[in-house]
């Protein structure tokens, strides 16, 4: 079968790609019956429920429109407002943050509803897991990066797909039945399903093989869409208000990292929230230690508190 696939970095225009931020992953089938636009990024969990709340974060990436100024207070602004959004902060500001290539980043995707053609139904969450090498940077690469090459990131594709170095990614799917009692909601696209919950599947292979003709036409962001679905699959309901729960999940997450990833994360926030006004640096670290004491602690050490 064939399909598109398009990545692309949420940064405004002529931001350097290698700059930390989040990365769509979205593939369009091209299907028998019609096209299925699969829609994901490279983060495993969304800033929020709703697709509203996802542009309204990425807006703060964006310039002030009062100023015409870019205001790293924006993006934590949005989280101290909307605590659900701590678990992808987590994420964003580790080293997945900041990629070196396309070729090697994993995409993860919003649940669904998908039924059979015996008539059962299934909540499916889909990812696509790269063959190639892991390859992020550090921010100190990724900050010399930008200043030498703002296409970098990008460059690494296309010079790969050119040579012939071709981009390979497995289609994997996790599954649960929907009336499955959880304890998580498995609409909430804030929240990963464990692995020992619902194992991952592997169930096709995509091969990158060439470049589009037109890069801007084929590759418009409006060209994929999520109401953009076939026969048998569904856009999976709205999730649950996670009121009282909005910082479970971000917690075991900064729980379970091992000593160089916890440093690493510490490292990267400091250098972010050390530039932010008192009242709002205080606030992200009362969400952080709301999270987990110990991490909250060792972040308000760190930055001198």
């Amino acid at each position: 079968m064939e399909v598109l696939a398009r990545f692309a970095a949420d940064l405004p225009d002529g931001g350097a790609d290698a700059s930390r931020c989040r990365r769509s992953f979205s593939v369009k089938f091209f299907c028998k019956k019609g096209e299925y636009d699969l829609l994901g990024q490279h983060l495993p969990v969304t800033v929020g429920c709703e697709q509203q709340a996802v542009l309204a974060c990425c807006a703060t990436t964006r310039a002030d429109p009062a100023t015409g100024l870019r205001s790293r207070s924006r993006f934590w602004e949005y989280v101290a407002e909307n605590p659900v959004a701590l678990n992808a902060a987590v994420w964003l500001y580790s080293d997945l943050g900041t990629i070196g290539s396309y070729r090697a980043i994993d995409g993860f995707c919003s649940p669904a509803v998908w039924t059979n053609s015996r008539g059962e139904t299934r909540l499916a969450r889909c990812c696509w897991l790269s063959r190639q090498r892991p390859q992020t940077l550090t921010r100190f690469e990724s900050e010399e990066l930008c200043g030498y090459d703002p296409d970098a990131v990008a460059r690494d594709f296309v010079t790969a797909v050119t040579r012939g170095e071709l981009p390979q990614y497995e289609l994997a799917v996790q599954l649960l039945e929907p009336n499955r009692s959880l304890p998580f909601d498995p609409y909430d696209p804030t929240l990963i399903w464990p692995q020992e919950i619902a194992p991952p599947r592997r169930i096709g292979l995509m091969t990158l093989n060439r470049l589009p003709e037109r890069i801007h036409p084929d590759l418009d962001a409006e060209r994929f869409d999520a109401s953009h679905l076939i026969d048998g699959i569904e856009a999976a309901p709205p999730a649950l208000p996670a009121e009282g729960r909005e910082l479970s999940q971000a917690g075991d997450h900064l729980r379970e990292l091992s000593e160089r990833e916890r440093r690493r994360l510490i490292d990267n926030l400091c250098d972010e929230l050390m530039q932010l006004p008192a009242e709002l640096l205080e606030e992200i670290l009362i969400l952080f230690t709301k999270a987990d004491l110990g991490f909250g602690q060792a972040l308000t050490a760190a930055l001198g508190g």
